[in-house]
């Protein structure tokens, strides 16, 4: 198994790898930049090739653009969640998701576009970007991959 880290931040990058090496993991290579990412992903898809991605970051969109490009090819997704700069020291939001909002957090999880999400629940899209700044709100994230791996880490959400 390969652990590649997909974060753009050095500061990032670090606490995933303290996080691993606490699990008893070590990084296998970081996919810090575009390029580098599609570097990663060929690799992924080479024969018998046998990845596991560590994605994460403290509110860049770039991690967001890290799980969707992995999981359109098939390419296994571990959030690991790094606390964001912003929320440190700031004691994180309790408040528990409703089935509703785990539901569509599963979505977001995916990759599914706001208009997806609604096409899929037969939802309109204001009733889904509603729903999704309630998420980002409760789980105290300023993007929908940080929505993602908080949820995660509070077991709101199964991957």
């Amino acid at each position: 198994m390969r652990i590649i880290i997909a974060a753009r931040e050095a500061a990032s990058q670090e606490l995933i790898r303290a996080g691993l090496a606490s699990a008893g993991l070590t990084c296998d290579e970081v996919a810090d930049s575009p390029l580098r990412l599609q570097q990663s992903l060929e690799r992924a898809q080479a024969p018998g090739a046998e990845f596991t991605w560590v994605v994460t970051g403290p509110g860049t969109q770039q991690a967001e653009g890290f799980v969707s490009a992995a999981l359109e090819r098939g390419v296994p997704v571990t959030l690991w969640p790094v606390p964001s700069p912003r929320a440190a020291g700031a004691p994180l939001g309790r408040a528990r998701l409703t089935s509703r909002e785990r539901e569509i957090l599963a979505l977001v999880a995916g990759g599914i576009s706001n208009k997806g999400i609604a096409r899929a629940l037969q939802l309109s899209p204001n009733t889904v970007k509603f729903h999704v700044a309630a998420l980002l709100t409760k789980l105290d994230a300023a993007t929908r991959a940080e929505a993602v791996a908080e949820g995660a880490r509070r077991g709101e959400l199964s991957l």
